[in-house]
């Protein structure tokens, strides 16, 4: 699993697991008649790397599917669908046309090779990558922003929403236009046809 509210959490204090995709997942175990074992916390660089070396059977944090990381893995049916927009300090008025993000001197919060990264790579390779290591929470996107240590990420209503939540005022949407809409999916090991066929079904 990442730890990535509301998809998947750990509670800091206690190391209890939580949120969306640890529910589905325990769910499947439970109607499958299976033990869920959560065996390991990985980052983004070695989500693949694991289920290649039968560190896991399956990354169940749930993950945005591309043509890229399907070469790599299977990736379930969506559990469901993420809406992609720009985000930003309450004050900034530059992105209503998010081409203008396309610049030098504007600063993009990524992770590495998390999708906001991917985005930012693909759709404004002028602009700056103010990067932070794969296993960084992604909430310290939005505190870079806050911070104006950046000018702009890249997430789904729901990971934003927590932030604003705990941290009113400080961060906006910056348009109604998404960037991307992807499916949620677990994902599994190339050639386990059996265990992507349970996890679809579950």
């Amino acid at each position: 699993y990442l730890v990535y509210p509301p998809y998947f959490m750990k509670d800091a204090n206690s190391g209890a697991l939580s949120g969306v995709f640890h529910d589905i997942m325990e769910q499947i175990g439970k109607n499958a008649n299976l033990k869920i074992e959560w065996t390991e916390e990985v980052g983004y660089d070695n989500i693949f790397s694991g289920l290649d070396t039968n560190r896991y059977d399956v990354f169940a944090g749930g993950l945005w599917p591309n043509a890229s990381r399907a070469k790599a893995a299977y990736f379930s049916i969506p559990a469901f669908y993420s809406v992609i927009l720009p985000w930003g300090r309450a004050g900034e008025s530059r992105f209503g046309n998010t081409s203008a993000v396309n610049k030098a001197d504007i600063r993009i919060a990524v992770i590495d090779g998390a999708m906001e990264d991917i985005i930012a790579r693909t759709d404004f390779p002028a602009a700056q990558r103010i990067s932070l290591p794969t296993n960084a929470p992604f909430v310290q996107n939005f505190e870079n922003i806050v911070a104006n240590k950046a000018d702009i990420t890249f997430a789904e209503p729901g990971s934003a929403g927590k932030f604003i939540e705990n941290n009113p005022g400080k961060l906006k949407q910056l348009s109604d236009k998404p960037l991307r809409i992807f499916g949620n999916s677990l994902v599994s090991p190339r050639g386990d046809n059996e265990l992507k066929q349970l996890l679809d079904a579950g």
